[in-house]
């Protein structure tokens, strides 16, 4: 392995690990390539399955924090993209080739928490099932412990404040159509942000909702 700063980074000629060894957040890949899903086995199990293998083979690594067991799991289906070697979302299992199951933080008081995309974490595993088999495709946990005595308080900005920030080009798009325009916003909430780099705080964001899947944020604390 090659060991620069805190990250210890593992590679051979299909795979790639990285682990922050100072807190054992990692990241892992595999090459892909349509080789990968020509088995006649490949299939795809109930929710209930997936999302226990996937909390098992965390658990058998040692990075399954007690705050992601209580929280959110969501199975997201994925097909393979040769044109550009990526994954698309696909609705229903039967379309899918893999999945990729997200792990988030639960509500903290009466707020839900966000990640730096919305509608995916970065807490993941993303794993392609060959019978009662499966493989790891990628995985990454990024997740920061957070002290429930070290709190404070701040003033909040108020709705209007954080609306009219978004309309200044303020605030921080993180999901959407490229190119879109005159976007109707259809929901705004107070929330937490969950950070996928150390942050010293959790801190609370306005989450402005929209069509065509676009999401924005605007840092709440004045």
């Amino acid at each position: 392995h090659k060991l620069v700063g805190k990250t210890a980074t593992f590679v051979d000629e299909t795979k790639t690990l990285t682990i922050d060894i100072s807190n054992f957040n990692f990241k892992f890949d595999r090459k892909v390539d349509n080789a990968l899903f020509a088995s006649s086995q490949l299939t795809i199990p109930s929710k209930t399955v997936i999302e226990n293998k996937a909390v098992d083979f965390l658990k058998k690594i040692g990075r399954y924090p007690d705050e992601l067991g209580k929280g959110t799991v969501n199975v997201i289906y994925l097909k393979y993209n040769p044109s550009n070697e990526n994954f698309v979302n696909v609705e229903k299992s039967s379309q899918a080739q893999l999945v990729e199951i997200d792990f988030g933080r639960p509500d903290i008081d009466t707020f839900k928490v966000v990640t730096p995309k919305f509608f995916t974490s970065q807490n993941y595993v993303v794993m392609l099932f060959q019978g009662t088999d499966f493989q790891i495709i990628k995985s990454q946990i990024s997740f920061f412990e957070k002290s429930e005595e070290q709190i404070g308080t701040y003033r909040v900005k108020t709705g209007e404040e954080a609306w009219s920030e978004l309309n200044s080009g303020l605030g921080f798009v993180v999901a959407g159509t490229q190119g879109q325009k005159n976007i109707v916003i259809k929901s705004m909430e107070l929330r937490y942000f969950d950070p996928d780099i150390y942050q010293n705080y959790l801190q609370p964001v306005y989450v402005f909702l929209g069509e065509g899947n676009f999401a924005a944020y605007i840092p709440a604390v004045k």
